[in-house]
């Protein structure tokens, strides 16, 4: 089940009101409230189900071009007190089950395919060990004309995203991991 905690800094953005708002601090709460009401008490013998924050990271629409859009220039203080905040509440305090990446670029890397979110913030620095899941089709924007154009292909977009950090794909991409372990894309 799916935790929007993307911050709604645009109000010409169509998705917004399935955010918490604008104030990174009540979006964290609200979130973390969510990711414990559907997962249930921690501890128990079995989950409720699998509360998952979405979009990892620095989404907030527009939603015409999010599978192109480049957030690039993100001042740091805006990145660590404005887009993050609310996502390492909910893998810190609330234990939140799955993250899933979001369709756009962040410093000219696709989220999905970043090593600087999902590996060195989300796993190293937050001590995530849980389940990273794209967005529908999101991996083959690495390489689809008119998204992002920065793989040439499934192979390589797959591999990308797979020692980035992104554990499930949601899309057929994945399905040429066989190839990308021929071409040796992967060891």
């Amino acid at each position: 089940m799916p935790s929007n905690i993307n911050i709604f800094r645009d109000p010409r953005w169509g998705r917004g009101q399935e955010t918490y708002g604008e104030d990174p601090y009540l979006t964290g709460q609200m979130g973390m409230a969510v990711v414990r009401g559907l997962q249930g008490p921690e501890g128990e013998k079995y989950d409720k189900l699998h509360a998952c924050a979405k979009h990892y990271a620095v989404h907030s629409g527009p939603e015409w071009n999010r599978h192109s859009f480049n957030a690039e220039n993100i001042d740091p203080r805006d990145l660590w007190e404005t887009y993050l905040p609310a996502f390492k509440d909910l893998v810190q305090k609330a234990h939140v089950k799955e993250v899933m990446c979001a369709y756009n670029r962040f410093e000219g890397e696709p989220c999905c395919g970043s090593n600087r979110l999902l590996m060195q913030i989300l796993r190293d620095e937050w001590g995530y060990k849980e389940i990273v899941v794209s967005d529908c089709w999101a991996i083959s924007d690495f390489y689809n004309k008119g998204a992002h154009e920065t793989d040439p292909d499934k192979q390589h977009a797959s591999a990308k995203a797979v020692l980035s950090g992104t554990d499930v794909e949601c899309g057929d991409s994945y399905a040429s991991l066989p190839e990308a372990v021929k071409e040796g894309l992967i060891d």
